[in-house]
């Protein structure tokens, strides 16, 4: 018997080799150079990264772009940036293909106008394919007339320029066959966007058996372009394909799979209708629970947390505490609040794991660092950080550092002298130098605790000088409080506590460990216990449309298999009344 060949892999990757099979693999922009990209066109245009995000998404993620003349300026830029490199971003290395492997199938007739976006998947990529062979052959064309001029003007160099490209366009570009597949499976297809079920179905029209596996009540990446319950009933439509309901669920226990029922229920007609069946049986807790602040929720929580610790022993003397891997899960709607719970984690040192950025990696933390390292390492950032705290101007900092590269050690020691000849900003270097000069003779004391409190002090008063305590003031204030705690706790050398932090070694992947995620972070993971904080109206649902966020409330509630616990502070979501878990809010 045959052994089956089976290929395992991400879109992407598995367009990346097929392509290579054929000696079409494209110049790849990574995700970051994309992004800083993308970033600086924007930024010329007097736009941020997150302004122009949602269309960018909108216009990358479809299968017949807008015409040229109709994209934003900004995008105009970033794709002729791409140009002058000679690369493609992610999305255009599947929209490629697609439209490459469409002109080997074949399709219905392509309309003239472009279709609207509910007409069949067929015909977008019919009108997609067309549109591709025409700007295919024109650009052929474009370049073989050119040839001709050149050799009417006796230009060989150019004429022969010229001519590769042509034979790489017509190598790279044209008609790229299917996949080699018999069967096709795809996983989360609730989040395929147009591009990925152009593909699907480009495989399906041909014959290949194509199975398409996903739940469309996780539909949580709408701004990606995901098309959900549309695209995957469309897609059944087309194909008249055999759907399967599976409605088993494995993981959680009676109560929690009954209220997350009553819940999604809410999207009838906007869902695949299912029976859910628990079968692990009765049991389970949900409940809600209202405290007087937003800290009472990160009170809570930590204290539920902290009766379920047991004592450990961290060989880098982080943590003295844990839980069972795998025991709780905190979750929220964004990353606000996560930051507050951190913090107390921290303080208890109770060992956690935090996607996202952690409060030890906000700009206060990296102050914290940079400063320490001026102290402990000589380090010339931290000392051009701490000349402008003590109120050099930034060129004249830029005039220090140049002169004391190299003799940064002396600097920090008070060798070097006066700098009465940098004029009025003399004062202020000297008091720079006064300060390390004082944390130097802490460190030769051997008494770290105090150089880290003094260090934490400067960026307390930087961060904080007097006025309104707004919301970025506190978050401050505790992600300084959370760092300095940190570092006191640990018993390595100074410079190693702040490169275990600086290099994220504090949260990684650990067992035993808290975990503390948004709700979009939390998807495809489980916990015994799930402590949802913010389960306020306004907050849940947020500015998005109310079926997606409650899809999105919907996999929160989901990531629990013993017992659930939804925290607010206001106005109870109204997920929570839906669940029958609060009473709707009096008008």
């Amino acid at each position: 018997m045959a052994t089956a060949d089976i290929r395992i892999g991400t879109f992407h990757s598995v367009v990346a080799e097929h392509r290579k099979a054929f000696g079409r693999s494209p110049t790849m922009i990574s995700p970051a150079h994309q992004m800083k990209t993308l970033a600086t066109a924007a930024r010329e245009h007097g736009k941020s990264l997150s302004d122009v995000m949602p269309e960018f998404e909108e216009i990358k993620h479809q299968l017949s772009p807008p015409d040229a003349n109709s994209l934003p300026s900004w995008f105009t830029d970033y794709e002729n940036h791409l140009k002058t490199l000679g690369a493609i971003d992610l999305q255009d290395l599947i929209r490629t293909t697609v439209q490459q492997m469409a002109l080997s199938v074949k399709l219905p007739a392509a309309p003239e106008e472009p279709p609207d976006e509910d007409a069949p998947m067929p015909v977008r990529l019919a009108f997609a394919a067309a549109a591709y062979r025409d700007a295919f052959h024109k650009r052929r064309e474009d370049l073989r007339h050119r040839i001709e001029a050149c050799r009417r003007k006796e230009d060989a160099k150019g004429a022969d320029a010229l001519q590769a490209e042509l034979n790489r366009t017509s190598n790279e570009d044209g008609a790229l066959p299917l996949l080699p597949a018999t069967h096709l499976v795809i996983d989360e297809s609730q989040d395929n966007d147009e591009l990925q079920f152009a593909l699907a179905t480009l495989h399906a029209l041909t014959g290949v058996t194509t199975t398409l596996i996903g739940d469309d009540d996780q539909t949580i990446y709408e701004w990606r372009r995901a098309m959900g319950y549309p695209g995957l009933l469309s897609f059944a439509t087309t194909f008249n394909a055999t759907v399967i309901t599976l409605g088993d669920n494995y993981r959680s226990l009676r109560s929690i799979v009954e209220s997350a029922d009553q819940l999604i229920r809410h999207n009838n007609g906007h869902r695949i209708e299912k029976v859910f069946v628990a079968k692990r049986g009765p049991g389970g807790s949900v409940m809600a629970e209202k405290t007087a602040t937003e800290w009472g929720m990160v009170e809570l929580s930590t204290q539920i947390v902290l009766e379920h610790v047991e004592e450990c022993q961290d060989p880098n003397g982080r943590f003295k505490r844990q839980v069972q891997t795998g025991q709780f899960g905190l979750l929220s709607r964004n990353n606000f609040i996560l930051d507050d719970v951190e913090a107390e984690l921290l303080r208890e040192g109770v060992r956690y794991v935090r996607q996202g950025t952690s409060i030890l990696q906000k700009e206060a933390a990296k102050y914290i660092y940079e400063l320490l390292g001026a102290v402990y390492g000589y380090d010339i950032k931290g000392i051009s950080f701490l000349l402008q705290i003590h109120g050099v101007s930034a060129s004249m900092t830029n005039n220090v550092c140049r002169e004391i590269s190299g003799h940064e050690r002396d600097f920090v020691n008070g060798k070097l002298g006066n700098f009465e000849r940098f004029g009025a900003g003399s004062d202020a270097i000297d008091k720079t130098v006064a300060w390390l000069v004082a944390q130097r003779a802490e460190v030769d004391k051997q008494k770290p605790r105090e150089v880290i409190g003094n260090v934490c002090a400067v960026v307390r008063e930087v961060l904080h000088p007097a006025g309104p305590w707004d919301r970025k003031n506190i978050q401050n204030r505790k992600c300084i409080a959370a760092v300095q705690r940190c570092l006191e706790r640990m018993h390595q050398p100074v410079l190693t506590r702040v490169a275990m932090l600086q290099n994220r070694e504090f949260k990684g992947a650990e067992r035993n460990a808290v975990n503390l995620m948004t709700f979009h972070g939390s998807k495809g993971l489980e916990f015994n216990k799930v402590i949802i904080l913010g389960a306020d109206e306004n907050v849940c649902p947020g500015k998005g449309e109310f079926q997606s966020e409650r899809r999105l409330f919907y996999v929160a509630v989901t990531r629990a298999k013993d017992s659930l616990l939804a925290l607010y502070s206001g106005t109870p979501s109204r997920y929570l009344v839906e669940m029958g878990l609060s009473k709707s809010p009096s008008p």
